[in-house]
């Protein structure tokens, strides 16, 4: 039924205005009984420059999760850092801006650099608005790759415990728990989030790889997931279906860290025993991802490589990857268990 319609001709300027009368209709509309806090919600997080608001939305088009054109992203920062010029209050745009730079960072150029510009700008974001449920997940993610996934999880707990209802929060809670060596408790994350939106894609398919379940993984490869699905297929013994994954992602213009994981594990699969472990010695260097290097020790493990396994799995947990399950369970490490170390 058509409880009410309104009209109304405006010019580009007037557009934020228009979207806020629209918002607050409908809220009327429906009869919420709103809290001071929910009220100044509505207020929050409005863009002041039409210009900038237009680079912000490119941006977003630009950097959509699951597109595999990275050189793509150095031109949605770009777009970022352009509306941010023309409105620097805009907390969203500064979220986005830290994503970018995040992976960038992680699978691209300038690793460090541009991981410390990412935390500068979700701390930004944060500043401008301390429950942005977007910048606290993407931040979450920064943090557990640098080695603080356990302040992450304790962040974002107390976002969901304040009223939060935001998915993005438990995607985020996903990555972080499994850091922590918490597979189940990413599993129920996963869940969480998939409540609230049953088609947002998490990275719950790692989670279950390293619980050995090996169709469930399958079943849950969010889009954009790049090496997972070749990784499964491969491991129960799938290898046409699972080098077919790999070629996929092995495109021109991959980030070379990213190629160099992809090749170790295809590498391996394939027999190609000497070109495995050259390219996983390569992502270990350049890889700023503590979970990517534990792979490469499951990988040693796998090939016999014991002495050096032992080393990259070390540097792993420095690094802040901690997964004590795969380590007691999966049949690679079979032949370290032996060892003290």
């Amino acid at each position: 039924n058509v409880l009410w319609w309104h009209e109304r001709r405006v010019s580009m300027s007037d557009l934020f205005d228009l979207k806020d009368n629209l918002v607050r209709g409908i809220v009327d509309s429906l009869s919420l009984s709103l809290s001071s806090r929910e009220h100044g919600r509505l207020n929050r997080d409005v863009p002041t420059n039409s210009l900038a608001y237009e680079f912000y939305l490119r941006g977003n088009e630009l950097s959509r999760p699951g597109l595999l054109g990275f050189a793509d992203l150095a031109v949605a920062r770009d777009l970022y850092l352009r509306s941010i010029e023309m409105d620097r209050g805009y907390a969203l745009t500064w979220a986005q801006l830290g994503r970018c730079y995040r992976l960038i960072g992680k699978g691209m150029e300038n690793g460090r650099e541009n991981l410390a510009h990412a935390e500068a700008a979700f701390l930004r974001a944060l500043e401008l608005n301390a429950e942005l449920p977007l910048a606290h997940s993407q931040y979450a993610f920064l943090e557990a790759e640098l080695g603080r996934a356990q302040d992450a999880v304790a962040r974002l707990l107390r976002c969901v415990q304040s009223g939060s209802a935001s998915p993005d929060l438990f995607v985020a809670l996903v990555l972080c728990c499994r850091f922590s060596g918490l597979l189940d408790a990413s599993v129920a994350e996963h869940e969480c989030a998939r409540k609230l939106d049953p088609l947002i894609g998490t990275s719950v398919s790692h989670t279950l790889y390293q619980m050995a379940n090996y169709e469930g993984a399958l079943r849950n490869i969010a889009v954009g997931a790049w090496a997972i699905q070749g990784m499964t297929l491969g491991t129960v013994a799938r290898n046409a279906e699972g080098l077919g994954a790999f070629r996929k992602v092995e495109q021109p213009g991959i980030p070379p860290p990213m190629r160099a994981f992809v090749a170790a594990w295809r590498g391996m699969f394939e027999g190609n025993r000497e070109e495995s472990l050259a390219a996983a010695e390569q992502c270990i260097q350049h890889y700023l991802d503590p979970e990517g290097v534990f792979y490469m020790g499951l990988i040693m493990a796998h090939l016999g490589e014991s002495e050096r396994a032992l080393t990259v799995l070390r540097e792993s947990l420095a690094r802040g990857f901690s997964s004590v399950h795969v380590l007691q369970s999966n049949s690679w490490f079979d032949a370290l268990r032996s060892t003290s170390e």
